[in-house]
């Protein structure tokens, strides 16, 4: 009886212990006779390798998987190779307004609904486009360049810290709703800001504060 080879968590079956006769690495004591039944070398269940770190889209549902490292050997796994659902595995993002009160012309206001589409794992929030009280769209002139009315989304990025960008042109004051995209990061389990590409944890629209108007 030979000593038994990976993957087994164990040298020899039990009730046997590695051994060597006649010069050769055995499991033993040797049965008296081949009609005493063999313990099987597999571990229990197989052995499987660790989850992927991402997510895939897989009949419908967002899944990671795993793989059978025994089954090569003869030890085939039980359970199942994905684990996951129907639903994007991106968390929402929070409100930027504890993160980031205030950003260099504007300040932390309204915290907009992220509307996400499962079936693609992107999202999106609806833009505020009026100055009916606070001021959300504003005509700036920076660095010497003139800007269109535009909407302002302050960003808390994994990486960057606080950050802002002009994110929607305001069409006129009191019409459309410009809407900001973003797109689950399947590994980080970040959003990413279409825009500017950068993972994001929080986000929040704000209003204008100390502005030039044109």
């Amino acid at each position: 009886m030979q000593i038994c080879q990976y993957p087994i968590q164990r040298a020899c079956c039990i009730p046997y212990v590695p051994m060597i006769i006649n010069g050769t690495h055995v499991c033993g004591p040797l049965p008296k006779t081949m009609r005493e039944p063999l313990t099987s070398c597999c571990p229990i269940g197989g052995i499987w390798s660790e989850y992927s770190k991402g997510y895939q889209r897989i009949n419908n549902q967002w899944v990671r998987t795993r793989r059978c490292l025994s089954e090569a050997n003869g030890c085939k796994c039980t359970g199942s190779e994905t684990i996951g659902n129907d639903k994007c595995p991106c968390p929402a993002p929070s409100n930027a307004a504890s993160t980031c009160p205030t950003i260099p012309n504007g300040r932390a206001h309204t915290f907009n609904n992220f509307h996400i589409q499962h079936d693609r794992c992107t999202a999106h929030i609806n833009i505020l486009n009026h100055n009916e009280g606070p001021i959300y769209c504003s005509s700036l002139k920076l660095s010497h360049k003139a800007y269109p009315w535009v909407a302002y989304l302050i960003i808390d990025e994994v990486d960057g810290g606080c950050t802002f960008d002009y994110g929607a042109a305001c069409i006129n004051v009191n019409g459309g709703n410009p809407r900001a995209a973003f797109t689950c990061n399947t590994e980080t389990l970040n959003w990413r800001y279409d825009f500017t590409g950068k993972d994001i944890k929080a986000y929040s629209q704000a209003v204008y504060i100390n502005y030039i108007p044109l």
